[in-house]
């Protein structure tokens, strides 16, 4: 699965920066509904590189259960503490190097999914 992912393209990459770009606008402006769409379409851009077909219904339905959750969650926190590890994920692919994309990846999913565990401890 990930070496279908280091494979990617100078073009694949440079949209995943356009999208992040847009994702650092919108916590930059407090846009609740455009950080969750672009932090989406970030994510599903780099699961469809992978090709791992049988995967992607599953993600597809955890997000789906998740998503409105994120919203509330998100709506109350605002955007101000958003952070992610896109700009890692980004650059262990440019550098071709799976390691570093491992723990990009790793680390930007304990801080996704330390968004809802916050919210369930205040």
């Amino acid at each position: 699965m990930l070496n279908k992912i280091i494979h990617i393209t100078d073009t694949q990459i440079s949209q995943l920066q356009t999208i992040d770009e847009q994702l650092d606008f919108a916590i930059y402006d407090g846009n609740i509904t455009g950080y969750l769409q672009h932090n989406h379409a970030f994510h599903f851009y780099l699961y469809n590189l992978t090709q791992y077909d049988v995967a992607i219904p599953f993600i597809q339905s955890l997000w789906l259960q998740l998503g409105p959750y994120m919203r509330i969650i998100c709506g109350r926190n605002g955007t101000a503490q958003m952070q992610d590890q896109h700009k890692s994920i980004v650059s262990a692919l440019i550098a071709k190097n799976v390691s570093n994309l491992l723990i990009a990846m790793n680390a930007d999913i304990k801080q996704g999914a330390k968004i809802p565990m916050d919210a369930v401890i205040k």
